[in-house]
């Protein structure tokens, strides 16, 4: 990555990071329902849960084929 970006580069960058920062929420709202329920979640579960949800935003690329 270049450490100066243009106009279009931040905006892209920017926008990742929102529709990225949505996924994380719905995650961790989701989690917190679990746990407010009293069930148990291990690691690779939470990481399954995150990625299903980051992979419902709109231009997803998936980190585990990159």
């Amino acid at each position: 990555m270049k450490a100066v970006k243009n106009r279009v580069e931040l905006e892209g960058m920017r926008n990742a990071n929102i529709r990225d920062s949505v996924a994380m929420v719905e995650y961790l709202k989701d989690l917190e329902d679990k746990m407010l329920t009293g069930q148990k979640l291990q690691d690779p579960q939470a990481e399954t849960n995150l990625h299903e949800m980051r992979s419902k935003v709109e231009k997803f690329m998936d980190e585990r084929r990159v």
